[in-house]
């Protein structure tokens, strides 16, 4: 760590170790930042990687959880209220180095779930304003980011003869179908999973041992939820005067992504969604958590739990290459783009694309331990593969914050006797109440959990 940063910890108001955790985690942002401001970007700018500041910023505070516990902190609550001072207030000395308003306003941990948003809107500002921004990229929005290493680097001189490609002519096809039309679709295509025990883990680790799940019968989708039909739902929101966006941050779907960036579904000059000719039964990308989830509630169904995806994708009796659609199976990676949903084969349950074209989204929140959180967090779980990744993220259990979209997700639906398909007013009542929740998303760390909880409770059945 540089002598810089050493001065800062030394600095710091040290009434406890937590006053430690806390500086470390505001240097870790503030080290981007510095080099994002500094009077040379271009000499100290290696890679910036959206991911890396994502994931960096849940390890903090992650640690942070987990020396509360190990030390028997208690009340939480109270330790929750002095981070929230702590950082808000800015009580440290980092703040007095620079513009304190402005670090408060980017750095606040109440806020930490809309830091792809306040990142995005800060190097706009670099770019824009700052001597040397024009030298860099020009931004990409960081909702439009699939969390790959995509880097801000500096723009590459291009020849005076370079000659410029012509973007293809998109064809746009407009899709409404009606919500009943909708729901038979996907009902008349779905597959009984009977009630099971599901063993998880292994004797032979200590880290997984074994531990048995009650699987409840349920029905799941065939297929992803594909363009066309969530197409639908969007125009259907649209109709009813539903926003898709809150502060110029979009809610159930990204509209704005170009086609070679993935985006399948844009807004005609009338204001109707659409979407790309050919690609109607691919399956739906650019959508977040909120929009999937809201498009399940629509037709009467939920997403699919972790450990419920989980025990469908072990019940093929193998993975094969033919059943992975890697790069359209081409066995290589990370080149091509997603694929209609039946056009690979089905696994021994009659399922498509367990294994590739998008990943999937999932009802719970996030725990590093369990497949079970009902506590609410700032991330919701991802699991399987996608044309864009390769064999090894199948295993891999991951997350995302439940307002971002990403090139490589989708969803699929899933419904058991719990589900109540809701008439149309008490379904946009809801998803009102949602939106009004959403906006709420500036208040205390505390409050922000409850209402992630409320959120959550709207989208339990």
């Amino acid at each position: 760590m540089s002598r810089k940063y050493n001065k800062i910890i030394e600095n710091t108001q040290k009434k406890s170790w937590i006053d430690c955790l806390l500086a470390l985690y505001i240097i870790n942002l503030s080290e981007i930042w510095e080099c994002l401001l500094s009077k040379y970007p271009a000499k100290q700018i290696a890679s910036v990687s959206y991911e890396n500041i994502i994931k960096n910023e849940m390890q903090q505070v992650s640690s942070l959880y987990k020396h509360l516990g190990i030390n028997n902190i208690s009340p939480v609550k109270k330790i929750i209220k002095q981070l929230r001072q702590n950082t808000g207030s800015g009580n440290f000395n980092i703040y007095k180095t620079k513009r304190t308003d402005d670090w408060q306003k980017f750095l606040s941990l109440s806020e930490l779930q809309y830091i792809s948003y306040r990142v995005e809107d800060r190097l706009k500002q670099i770019h824009t304003y700052h001597p040397h921004g024009k030298i860099l990229v020009k931004v990409i929005t960081p909702l439009g980011l699939d969390l790959k290493q995509i880097e801000l680097a500096i723009v590459k001189q291009k020849n005076k003869t370079e000659k410029i490609k012509k973007q293809k002519e998109i064809k746009l096809i407009f899709y409404q179908k009606s919500r009943e039309c909708v729901i038979n679709e996907i009902s008349r295509e779905m597959v009984n999973i009977k009630s099971a025990d599901y063993l998880v883990g292994s004797n032979n680790t200590k880290n997984t041992p074994p531990m048995i799940f009650k699987i409840a019968h349920f029905q799941v989708s065939k297929v992803y939820i594909t363009n066309a039909n969530f197409c639908s739902l969007l125009n259907y929101l649209n109709d009813n005067d539903v926003v898709n966006s809150l502060h110029g941050n979009y809610l159930f779907y990204n509209p704005n992504m170009p086609a070679e960036r993935g985006g399948k579904i844009f807004l005609n000059n009338k204001e109707k969604y659409c979407v790309i000719s050919g690609f109607e039964n691919h399956p739906a990308n650019w959508v977040s958590w909120l929009g999937a989830a809201t498009f399940a509630k629509w037709g009467g169904m939920r997403l699919i739990e972790e450990i419920e995806w989980e025990y469908l994708a072990w019940q093929s009796l193998e993975i094969n290459k033919e059943q992975i659609n890697q790069s359209n199976s081409n066995i290589s990676y990370t080149i091509g783009d997603t694929s209609e949903v039946y056009h690979y084969d089905k696994n021994t349950l009659g399922i498509y694309d367990m294994f590739g074209n998008v990943r999937t989204w999932c009802r719970n929140w996030y725990h590093h331990n369990s497949y079970f959180n009902d506590n609410p967090t700032f991330v919701k779980s991802v699991r399987g593969g996608s044309w864009n990744r390769n064999i090894t993220s199948i295993y891999s259990r991951d997350y995302k914050p439940w307002l971002i979209s990403a090139r490589g997700i989708g969803f699929r639906v899933v419904k058991d006797k719990n589900c109540v398909l809701l008439n149309d007013k008490k379904f946009l009542a809801d998803i009102t109440c949602v939106i009004k929740l959403a906006n709420q998303q500036h208040n205390s760390f505390k409050k922000l959990l409850e209402i992630n909880q409320l959120i959550d409770k709207i989208f339990q059945h």
